[in-house]
């Protein structure tokens, strides 16, 4: 959860653009995830991976796709920082992003696929153990992830003139489409 990765990326970009409050929305988003993946990982993620390979490109493409359009919203954004909650992207397309972003993270699958079954042996799991760990991997990557975003948004709050406003929206989308891209180019 520490080393930044698309989803680190997605929420500074977020809460540079758009405040805090908005970032938490994608930050849901990748804890639901990751509570699916821990699900999926117990239930037989190697079959689900095999038997349905073509699902997670399509997620893939899909995902990176929706962040390119993003990154063109935000880059042709309304400068005014006082009066933009009219273009912000609304908080359950955030949530959608930030699934769509830890479901097409390569890291995230190689983390459920070989390491996490690597020091818990999956067979003999009891439900409570289940509900442990879907409840604790999130929180440890969200915590970061609300770290990451706290830190952005003070970024934002300091930089109140216009010509800063432009600029921090032209480096969140630019980070937001780099993330794009970087999930197009991963196998």
């Amino acid at each position: 959860g520490l080393s930044p990765g698309p989803g680190a990326f997605a929420v500074i970009s977020r809460s540079l653009s758009d405040g805090f409050n908005k970032s938490i929305f994608i930050i849901y988003g990748i804890m639901f995830s990751h509570v699916l993946y821990v699900l999926i990982t117990v239930y037989g993620l190697g079959y689900i991976a095999n038997e349905f390979e073509y699902i997670f490109e399509y997620i893939k493409y899909i995902g990176a796709f929706y962040l390119m359009y993003l990154s063109y919203k935000l880059w042709n954004k309304n400068m005014q920082l006082k009066d933009n909650t009219n273009n912000q992207v609304s908080n359950k397309m955030n949530f959608i992003a930030g699934c769509m972003i830890a479901f097409s993270n390569p890291k995230a699958i190689i983390f459920y696929i070989g390491f996490l079954p690597a020091f818990i042996n999956l067979n003999n799991l009891k439900i409570i153990e289940i509900v442990n760990i879907s409840i604790l991997i999130p929180i440890a990557l969200s915590s970061v992830l609300i770290l990451y975003a706290f830190i952005a948004n003070k970024a934002r709050k300091i930089m109140q003139n216009d010509s800063s406003v432009l600029l921090l929206n032209r480096i969140s989308s630019l980070m937001m489409f780099v993330v794009a891209i970087v999930i197009l180019i991963k196998q």
